[in-house]
């Protein structure tokens, strides 16, 4: 954790969306939801990116002590 966002590198090359790609696959598996559930929805761009899981039956606390 940085502050109030979760930092993440990925070794994909920023090209091609390849970078955003590797970003939800990885966060898919470490959250245990199916791919379609993570989605990019700000900044697919820029290194800031903001994402959407959906996931309900997830609860937040949960990520956030991990």
């Amino acid at each position: 954790m940085r502050g109030d966002a979760l930092k993440v590198r990925v070794a994909a090359p920023p090209v091609e969306g390849r970078a955003n790609e590797a970003l939800v696959d990885f966060l898919a598996d470490a959250l245990d939801v199916p791919r379609q559930c993570v989605s990019v929805v700000k900044g697919a761009t820029g290194r800031r990116k903001t994402l959407l899981v959906a996931a309900p039956h997830l609860d937040p606390e949960v990520l956030l002590r991990s």
